[in-house]
């Protein structure tokens, strides 16, 4: 509060607390609200499974994976929390809520901010609320760029899960095979330039979502229903391998057992339940032009698997063996 008053002066941290319920603040009740958030959370996690696709490069998978994901993933959520836990320690949770409400709600509660601050309101992030804490607004520049390396290392792994997607399906020809082709140092050419397409497509919604098209916020959602489509069925895969496929199970380096039943079924049906679970809230969030624009991509989707199929039986090539066993390395 001290911090607060010292920067944008005094009495402005106690206005603002009086301002948000004076221009209608409301609060969700405990369910909704925690339901919308862990939608949040768990979108903010997604992505800790790229580094799977970049297996085939690890000598030691089953020791490397399972210590990497393991302390990655406990390194991941205490930066998230302390995220969190420090600003809402520093100025109160109510604060930073009644602040959100008042920048985001309307125009109306965002010139009522700006007449209490008397300038230009700055976006509710961490590297701002930082900069104010620490007395520095260079504190929110370094905060800022650090975020943005982090965006960077992302985006690597990212890029190469979807180019090796691209390529792991071509190969299985389940998408056409000009996706497996590869250039004279080994990288897939047509995966790579597709996901170059795409990426450029995405900052271009991005950016058109930022100046709230509506267009943009529709694909933005539909994006996200689509990125997490992939998770229910990788779930069920684990929670049934060890049952379907044993022969494969058998060669797979995460064979742990509790009680005799397979971590993999375990941890496979939290998957399923997880991945359905954020489904149904993407699909929530979409508006009537997302989900137009959803039944057109899965009926394309439809219609080029059953090319695909009909494409291989006439080459001679029973799809259904496709799967039936591991390629060569």
């Amino acid at each position: 509060q001290t911090a607060w008053n010292n920067v944008f002066g005094q009495g402005t941290y106690q206005k603002i607390l009086q301002a948000a319920p004076a221009n209608g603040i409301t609060y969700m009740d405990f369910g909704a609200a925690t339901t919308g958030l862990l939608l949040i959370v768990l979108w903010a996690y997604s992505g800790l499974e790229g580094i799977s696709f970049a297996g085939s490069e690890v000598k030691t998978p089953k020791t490397s994976f399972m210590r990497g994901y393991v302390y990655g993933l406990i390194a991941v959520i205490i930066l998230y929390m302390l995220n969190a836990w420090t600003v809402s320690y520093a100025f109160g949770y109510k604060f930073i809520e009644d602040y959100s409400f008042l920048y985001y709600n309307s125009s109306s509660t965002f010139n009522a901010l700006q007449t209490i601050l008397g300038t230009t309101p700055a976006a509710p992030t961490v590297p701002f609320y930082a900069s104010i804490i620490v007395g520095n607004p260079y504190v929110a520049i370094i905060l800022g760029f650090s975020y943005w390396l982090w965006y960077i290392d992302t985006i690597i792994i990212i890029w190469m899960a979807g180019v090796r997607g691209l390529f792991a399906m071509a190969f299985d020809r389940m998408i056409p095979t000009r996706f497996a082709n590869i250039n004279k140092r080994g990288s897939p050419t047509w995966a790579n330039h597709f996901i170059g397409i795409f990426a450029l497509l995405g900052v271009v919604l991005g950016l058109m979502d930022y100046y709230s098209m509506s267009l943009a916020s529709s694909v933005l959602a539909l994006m996200d229903f689509t990125c997490l489509f992939f998770i229910w069925p990788l779930g069920l895969a684990g929670m049934l391998l060890p049952y379907t496929r044993p022969d494969l199970f058998e060669k797979s380096t995460f064979q742990y057992r509790i009680k005799g039943i397979p971590v993999m079924t375990i941890l496979g049906t939290l998957t399923f339940a997880v991945g359905w679970y954020m489904m149904i809230m993407t699909a929530t969030e979409e508006d009537i032009t997302a989900e137009l624009l959803n039944i057109v991509l899965v009926t394309a989707g439809l219609l080029l698997l059953v090319y695909m199929w009909a494409r291989n039986q006439k080459e001679g090539i029973d799809p259904n063996k496709i799967f039936t066993e591991i390629p060569p390395a």
